[in-house]
């Protein structure tokens, strides 16, 4: 991973929360399960291929090119400056529903790419299944 894309998060998992999930989404929390250090590593561009992979439809023309709206859009609004994830300077004083659009984009986005990299997942279903 470059480093340049190498993030930082604080990261909490509440496992009491995976017990409270409704029946049909509820998982036995796995007994080789560790919660991550509070300050976790990950691929930042991998995070926001998964956006754009979970908002397309797979049945798309041309998908491939359709998910990488998400790091057109996303890449340069992070501090490459930083090694933690924050909002590059330029990028702060955007109207509050485009930071909480970004928001919402990096916490999928964050989430996927750090399951698949730490957990036994062999498939991520698209949200629309």
């Amino acid at each position: 991973m470059p480093d340049l894309l190498a993030k930082t998060v604080n990261l909490t998992i509440d496992k009491k929360s995976w017990a409270n999930a409704p029946a049909r989404y509820r998982h036995p929390i796995p007994p080789e399960f560790v919660s991550p250090p509070p300050t976790t590593r990950f691929d930042f561009l991998r995070a926001l291929t998964w956006v754009g992979e979970m908002a397309v439809s797979p049945t798309i023309t041309g998908w491939f090119l359709a998910i990488r709206w998400a790091e057109l859009r996303c890449l340069y609004a992070a501090d490459h400056n930083l090694t933690e994830l924050r909002l590059d300077r330029a990028i702060a004083d955007l109207e509050t529903h485009y930071l909480a659009s970004l928001s919402g984009d990096w916490g999928v986005g964050i989430a996927l790419e750090w399951i698949t990299s730490n957990l036994d997942n062999l498939r991520v279903g698209h949200g629309r299944f």
